[in-house]
């Protein structure tokens, strides 16, 4: 675990905090999904209820990320410190947590967003930790928050194509 982390560091190191947040972002986002679709594809995700998009979409991006950075990253990996853990350990920690939580949206989300968005979170919270608990806590939520849109964003859009497939096929039957 160590040599895993320390690879991540050095990988991030030298970049901004801006920089670091959308890279960090979208290969979080690739990673879940390099996970996600194939256990969908097993039909490990069997959550199909319905949801309000409009409410879902501005809580997913604008007020879950900075309450699950507290919850999830800030508080676990702050008791962990001031316990004097070591950082695979704050790892494990938060990324527990935060699966845990996931687990409850299905098995994909659990370990698509959970598992594998959860480490990436943490790193994210750790890495930026050592200049700051603000700079920590807003480069960990902003890029959730980027992820969270780019998921968004598919999720409308898969809904659109299939709303104008409907469409399209009762305009012009067989």
């Amino acid at each position: 675990m160590r040599r895993f982390l320390a690879f991540f560091l050095r990988r991030y190191r030298h970049q901004s905090a801006w920089t670091f947040c959308w890279r960090v972002a979208l290969e979080g986002l690739l990673a879940s999904v390099l996970v996600g679709v194939p256990l969908m594809a097993l039909g490990a995700s069997k959550r199909d209820d319905p949801v309000s998009l409009g409410p879902w979409i501005v809580g997913a991006v604008v007020v879950i990320p900075w309450l699950e950075t507290l919850v999830y990253q800030s508080l676990p990996i702050g008791i962990c410190r001031r316990l004097g853990l070591g950082v695979g350990t704050q790892v494990i920690v938060s990324t527990s947590l935060f699966f845990a939580a996931h687990l409850s949206l299905g098995l994909t989300s659990g370990i698509a967003a959970g598992l594998v968005g959860g480490f990436y979170l943490a790193f994210t919270y750790i890495r930026w930790r050592r200049r700051s608990w603000w700079t920590a806590v807003w480069v960990t939520s902003l890029s959730h928050a980027i992820g969270n849109a780019l998921v968004s964003l598919v999720v409308v859009l898969s809904l659109v194509t299939t709303k104008l497939d409907h469409w399209i096929i009762r305009l012009w039957p067989g």
